[in-house]
C-alpha cells in the first residue's frame, strides 16, 4: 500500500461510517487505476486475453464485472429503482480496452464524490433460484458500499494473483484484502 493511500486511509478515520465505506471504495478504485497502468506499460495483452488462471477469462472481464456492479448501483440509486448487479449490461468496450475500464472508474470516482453524507435505505433485488422470481429485500447505502468493497478487493486479489504469475511485480500490500493485511501485521 502506498504512503498516498495510508494517509488517506488515517484521513478516514474522522468519517462517519458511510463515509469511510465511500473513502475505501474511492481508495481501491485508485489501486485498480495503478493497476490498469502497470498492465498498458508492462504487457498489455494480459488485459484482454484469457488466462488459464481465470478459468479462460480475462483481466479485462474481471474488471468490467466489477465495474459493472458500481454502475448498477449508481443507476439504481440515481432512479430510485431496486439494486440489481444480476442484470449487468456487460460493456465489451470495458472489458477489451484499458483506456474504456480507466473512463469507467472516472466516472464512478465522480459519482462517489457526489454521495449522501448520511446512510439511507434502498431496495436490492437478487437472483436465487431461477425458477422464482427475483427476491427484493432492505439494505442501506452502507451495506451496499460495503458489498462494493468487499467484490472489489476479492476481484483486485484475483488479479494481484494472475499478475504476480505472469512476473510483475507489485508494490507492497497491492492487491491484499485489508483483513489479511491487519492479520499479517498483528502476527509479524
Amino acid at each position: 500500500m502506498t504512503q498516498s493511500i495510508k494517509a488517506k486511509l488515517n484521513r478516514a478515520k474522522d468519517l462517519n461510517l458511510l463515509q469511510q465505506a465511500v473513502n475505501d471504495n474511492q481508495l481501491l478504485l485508485a489501486e485498480l487505476r495503478q493497476l490498469l497502468e502497470l498492465i498498458s506499460n508492462s504487457s498489455p495483452r494480459l488485459y484482454s486475453e484469457n488466462h488459464p488462471l481465470l478459468n479462460s477469462t480475462s483481466l479485462g472481464g474481471h474488471i468490467r464485472h466489477l465495474l459493472e456492479h458500481y454502475q448498477i448501483f449508481f443507476k439504481a440509486f440515481q432512479n430510485q429503482t431496486p439494486i440489481d448487479y444480476d442484470h449487468r449490461p456487460r460493456c465489451h468496450q470495458c472489458q477489451n480496452c484499458i483506456e474504456n475500464a480507466q473512463l469507467v472508474i472516472d466516472d464512478i470516482l465522480h459519482d462517489l464524490k457526489a454521495m449522501p453524507q448520511q446512510d439511507e435505505s434502498v431496495a436490492v433485488s437478487i437472483i436465487t433460484n431461477p425458477a422464482l422470481s427475483d427476491m427484493v429485500s432492505q439494505s442501506s447505502l452502507l451495506r451496499e458500499m460495503q458489498f462494493l468493497q468487499s467484490h472489489t478487493v476479492h476481484h483486485l486479489a484475483i488479479i494481484g494473483i494472475v499478475l504476480r504469475q505472469e512476473g510483475i511485480s507489485l508494490a507492497g500490500d497491492m492487491t491484499k484484502a485489508p483483513s489479511t493485511v491487519q492479520y499479517e501485521q498483528d502476527f509479524a
